[in-house]
């Protein structure tokens, strides 16, 4: 009977991981540990450094991870991916579509790999990329051109127009800053406020009207702009609007 309940502590200790137990007031060792769970780990499949102002698809290598639900995948500037979702290839490996944002140095940015089905499955792989030089001096080259203009024509999305001609009135100081970021204050005869064009290569552009803060990208001489999901719709009557530079 007592070597049956020996038999029964010993199968027990195998399933609770536990070292020892007690029988009939003795300490009794079985040497039996559990192994232990590798934290999880993200590596690059093929380790190179990319090209800034590129769009690449990355492959990545998972270990230690409980992707049974998937993987989720967040980056950090200056990439962005091209979805929350990694894709998965075969065991262990998953993919990521990736663009990397135009940049005349070199660098590196972080992104993440998460699992879905446990929250404490994650880590962070740094991609390494190089600079553009010459995609930077030409979308650079862009924005000065459009900036450089003396007149715009914006078309609402419900057909009126307005045009617009640089403000003079700033102060030379205020106006120098805001050249330096790449920024116009344009006027509207028609209207009392004017309007501020701040343009961010390689082709982003945000544009504030009557209190609407409008968001959006160019390509040559014109603007493509919707109202920003940070302001209620009723601050911009406007709209979407097209500006054209003169």
């Amino acid at each position: 009977m007592r070597n049956s309940a020996i038999l029964v502590a010993a199968a027990a200790l195998t399933l609770s991981g536990q070292a020892q137990i007690n029988v009939g007031g003795h300490q009794i060792g079985f040497g039996v540990k559990r192994k232990a769970t590798g934290s999880p780990t993200v590596t690059l499949v093929s380790p190179t450094t990319y090209l800034a102002g590129t769009q690449v698809s990355i492959q990545f290598q998972l270990k230690d991870f409980d992707d049974s639900k998937g993987i989720k995948v967040y980056s950090q500037s200056p990439c962005t991916v091209s979805s929350q979702s990694a894709q998965k290839v075969s065991d262990g490996i998953y993919k990521v579509d990736v663009t990397l944002d135009s940049r005349d140095t070199d660098g590196e940015c972080p992104v993440t790999l998460s699992s879905i089905a446990n929250q404490q499955h994650y880590s962070t792989v740094r991609v390494p990329y190089r600079n553009n030089n010459a995609e930077v001096a030409k979308a650079n080259e862009e924005v000065h051109t459009f900036l450089s203009h003396s007149t715009w024509v914006g078309t609402t999305s419900a057909g009126s127009s307005f045009t617009l001609h640089p403000d003079t009135s700033m102060p030379p100081a205020a106006l120098k800053e805001l050249t330096a970021k790449n920024g116009l204050m344009l006027r509207d005869p028609k209207l009392p406020i004017p309007m501020m064009l701040v343009m961010t290569a390689p082709n982003k552009v945000s544009f504030t009207r009557m209190g609407c803060m409008m968001e959006g990208t160019f390509k040559g001489t014109t603007a493509t702009l919707k109202p920003s999901a940070m302001v209620p719709a009723s601050s911009c009557p406007d709209s979407a609007v097209i500006l054209e530079a003169k």
